[in-house]
């Protein structure tokens, strides 16, 4: 086997590339948990607390002294872990959606570029919406629809986060 000149740097180099890499999507699905969790709480506000233990319809054996049972949130605010593992396997879906449309799209139908970068942008924010509805639901105990609410707030604060980013940079580099 062959000696490569600079190997054991070019080792050290890739590994350190790694590291900041991967601190980077840890640190990314950080700061998108929290956005998740303020999104969750956006939802609740606007839904309103719902009472869980209440009986359906008229209860015969019921004692009218009976306090009602304390309202909780519509959806249980998901911890930073949880938070972050929603958003990943939202992350891993978008990314099957990505590699399906980029390969599918030009060569099977035939689009433009322009084109099929216009429907893979649609594509990838219904897939991306679904995914993290759908995650949201399965990890956190609430229903579809509330967890779709909660996938919207979180796709218009990351928009607002994006565009005050973009303000500031464009004021700054102009």
């Amino acid at each position: 086997m062959a000696r490569v000149p600079g190997g054991r740097r070019m080792g050290v180099g890739i590994l350190f590339y790694l590291v900041i890499w991967v601190a980077g999507v840890l640190l990314a699905l950080l700061v998108g948990a929290a956005l998740f969790r303020a999104a969750v709480a956006l939802a609740n506000r606007s839904l309103g607390p719902v009472r869980r233990g209440e009986p359906i319809g008229w209860d015969w054996d019921a004692d009218e002294d009976d306090d009602p049972a304390p309202a909780a949130a519509a959806i249980p605010e998901p911890s930073l872990g949880r938070g972050m593992s929603v958003l990943f396997l939202t992350a891993l879906v978008v990314l099957a959606v990505l590699v399906a449309v980029e390969s599918n799209f030009l060569r099977e139908f035939g689009l433009r570029r322009r084109t099929a970068e216009q429907v893979g942008l649609v594509a990838l924010l219904a897939a991306g919406f679904l995914a993290l509805a759908s995650f949201s639901a399965l990890s956190l105990p609430t229903t579809f629809r509330r967890a779709a609410l909660a996938a919207l707030f979180f796709y218009l604060i990351l928009a607002a986060v994006v565009l005050v980013a973009a303000g500031l940079l464009f004021a700054v580099f102009g």
